[in-house]
């Protein structure tokens, strides 16, 4: 009954050509018209505005119904928006091992700011930091990126620290790659990173990443289901969530309808539906950031 109301008051605006010249004619209220009785009270949020130039006046419209705004079109998709944020910076890792034998992963592109946030490395332009797990760039003697538009197939090497160690650490599964592109003529893309984390058990979280090596980044949608704790290093949070984490996924990144990175996904049970793992990723870059900078963890 409000969206049909405020339907027929959009078609009685946009038929309807006020005395005053269209280039000059501003409505300067909101219009208003009455509610039935019987039709509930609600407020709407979120709201995408109607086209600038749409019908005799070029301005926003607003249709009120008894005080409660309603701005005519459509809402915004929130999971929509997160993937807008995200999954164009995630990207395939292919491995060539030592061995001989090949394998793929996930990961993802980290934001300059949050690599300077929580690394303490400074900006310099075309070097592009990915983060992964370390079972996906481990033993890797050749080691590339691809990102899922197809535009870029790029090396990538595990980061040293000034003694020569490999930044990465099987505890807390985690790895941290470096890109040097100082030749592209367009930046890579990249993902902003949680600036703490405050979620909890039923917040929305979204995996991605290269199931089985295929070729597209896939998405799945789930919720935390739990916070755990691993006994082996103090304070490594471990999140479950129901979202499909399958092999090929490790090392991609789980994230928050916000847009924003809060773990990677490392592991789910074969034949257990509903059961994937992540590790919180401000634990994964304190345990970095021990190696990076030669500081001992206490464990």
């Amino acid at each position: 009954m409000i969206i049909s109301s405020a339907t027929a008051a959009y078609q009685a605006l946009i038929n309807w050509t006020p005395k005053a010249d269209k280039r000059t004619f501003r409505p300067t209220t909101p219009i208003r018209m009455p509610l039935p009785r019987y039709a509930p009270r609600y407020r709407f949020n979120n709201f995408i505005k109607l086209p600038y130039n749409v019908g005799p006046f070029r301005s926003m419209i607003d249709v009120h119904l008894h005080n409660i705004p309603i701005q005519l079109g459509f809402s915004a998709n929130p999971v929509l928006e997160a993937i807008r944020k995200v999954v164009p910076a995630t990207v395939q890792i292919k491995v060539a091992g030592a061995n001989g034998k090949n394998w793929s992963g996930s990961g993802f592109i980290m934001h300059p700011a949050d690599v300077t946030k929580f690394f303490g490395i400074p900006y310099k332009k075309g070097y592009y930091y990915v983060h992964t797990n370390h079972h996906v760039a481990n033993d890797g003697k050749i080691i590339e990126i691809l990102t899922p538009d197809g535009k870029f197939k790029l090396l990538a090497e595990v980061v040293k620290n000034k003694d020569g160690k490999l930044v990465m650490s099987q505890k807390g599964d985690t790895a941290l790659l470096m890109v040097k592109a100082t030749d592209l003529k367009e930046p890579l893309p990249v993902a902003r990173i949680a600036s703490r984390f405050d979620y909890e058990q039923g917040s929305v979280v979204l995996a991605a990443g290269y199931p089985l090596g295929l070729p597209k980044v896939s998405v799945t949608k789930g919720i935390i289901s739990q916070l755990e704790q691993e006994v082996d290093i103090k304070d490594l949070t471990v999140i479950q969530t129901d979202a499909h984490i399958n092999p090929g996924n490790s090392g991609g990144p789980l994230f928050t309808l916000d847009g924003v990175i809060i773990g990677t996904n490392t592991f789910g049970f074969q034949g257990s539906e509903g059961m994937g793992f992540a590790y919180a990723i401000e634990d994964q870059f304190r345990i970095l950031n021990t190696i990076l900078h030669s500081i001992k963890l206490n464990t």
